[in-house]
């Protein structure tokens, strides 16, 4: 954390007040999400809903030693046009400053963050809430699952 805060100070004024280094952000990272125009993360579940509901692209770099769930989620959201995907071992600073470069372009971002929203479930809990009752109403009625 000490050097990502010295590496703010470096930065000339202008840019130094668009950056503020945190830990964590616990109950602050809704409005991060949705103050965002792009974020670099790794690519659990929550964080990959997260940016779907809130409709922000993303480069997301799936961290390599907790099995391939990381893998698909990030493929998935990449695939979709909503997130650029870089491997972990390929992550160094050219190459995320080249990623982040290319989607400077406002248009792109915009049609990631739409891409996302469009991959986004916000109602799935209620969605699949509705078919258990459907199923469990059948199975009460005596039809067969």
């Amino acid at each position: 954390m000490a050097d990502a805060g010295a590496a703010r100070q470096s930065l000339p004024e202008a840019l130094r007040m668009r950056y503020t280094p945190e830990p964590f952000l616990t109950d602050r990272m809704a409005d991060a999400l949705v103050a965002s125009d792009l974020v670099v993360g790794r690519a659990g579940s929550s964080t990959c809903a997260e940016l779907a509901a809130v409709g922000v692209a993303s480069i997301l770099v799936p961290y390599p030693y907790a099995g391939a769930h990381q893998r698909y989620n990030a493929a998935y959201l990449a695939d979709g046009g909503a997130a650029v995907m870089v491997d972990d071992a390929e992550l160094d600073a050219d190459r995320l400053v080249a990623e982040a470069a290319a989607l400077r372009d406002d248009d792109r971002r915009r049609a990631m963050g739409e891409a996302a929203r469009r991959i986004g479930r916000p109602d799935a809990a209620r969605e699949l809430a509705i078919e258990l009752l459907r199923l469990a109403d059948e199975r009460g009625r005596g039809a067969v699952a």
